[in-house]
C-alpha cells in the first residue's frame, strides 16, 4: 500500500504519482476542456508562426495530433472498457505519446546545434 504524502485541494497525493493522479481523478468534461485548451493553443501558435522556420513547430504539431488521440483514448476508456477497442486504443495513444516525447528530445538536440553555430 502506497503513503499518502499529503493531501492537496482534497486529492490523496501518493508517492511517485502526482500528476497522473490528478489526472486520473479528473471527470470527463474537466479533462476533455484541458485537451481542448491544449489544441487550441497549439493551433493558434502554428496559424502565428506558419511561415517561420523554426524546429519547435514541429511539437505544435504533434501536440494537435497527441490531444486528440488523448481525448479518444479517454472517452473510450471511460464508456467501451474491457474491450478489443480500448485495447486498441491504449496501443495508438503510447504509440503517438512516444512519438511526442521523441520529438521533443530531438527538437531539443537540433536547437541546440543551431545555438552553436
Amino acid at each position: 500500500m502506497e503513503k499518502n504524502i499529503g493531501k492537496k485541494h482534497g486529492l490523496a497525493i501518493k508517492k511517485g504519482g502526482y500528476i497522473l493522479t490528478i489526472i486520473n481523478s479528473m471527470d470527463m468534461p474537466t479533462y476533455v476542456g484541458l485537451m481542448l485548451t491544449l489544441i487550441v493553443i497549439s493551433i493558434y501558435y502554428i496559424i502565428k508562426y506558419r511561415k517561420v522556420k523554426v524546429p519547435w513547430i514541429i511539437l505544435a504539431y504533434s501536440l494537435t495530433v497527441n490531444s486528440i488521440v488523448l481525448i479518444i483514448n479517454r472517452i473510450i476508456e471511460e464508456y467501451q472498457s474491457n474491450t478489443h477497442l480500448e485495447k486498441i486504443s491504449s496501443n495508438v495513444a503510447l504509440i503517438s505519446s512516444g512519438i511526442f516525447i521523441a520529438s521533443v528530445i530531438v527538437v531539443g538536440i537540433i536547437t541546440k546545434i543551431k545555438e552553436k553555430r
